[in-house]
């Protein structure tokens, strides 16, 4: 997944690029592979699995999504940003 993710990263020009599956039985997001991986992965990872009762907007928007989905930096997005930095 993480090579397949590297190839996407460099075809498409963006600076990272991840994997997520959605388990609809306990209603959470699962990070399945990353690339770059991030240098310093705390423990436990906030990003390993996000609940999405407890979601931010863009995670919680992706509950449902069945197309992917681009996110920038910008006000609209800036609880997500805070997760993921």
């Amino acid at each position: 997944s993480q090579r397949v993710l590297a190839d996407l990263v460099a075809y498409l020009g963006v600076d990272v690029s991840f994997l997520r599956y959605n388990d609809h039985t306990i209603r959470a997001s699962r990070l399945i592979a990353e690339w770059p991986v991030r240098p310093q992965i705390p423990a436990p990872d906030p990003l390993a699995l996000v609940f999405f009762a407890d979601a931010d907007p863009v995670f919680a928007q992706s509950e449902h999504g069945k197309k992917p989905m681009v996110f920038r930096p910008e006000p609209a997005t800036d609880d997500y940003q805070k997760r993921i930095n």
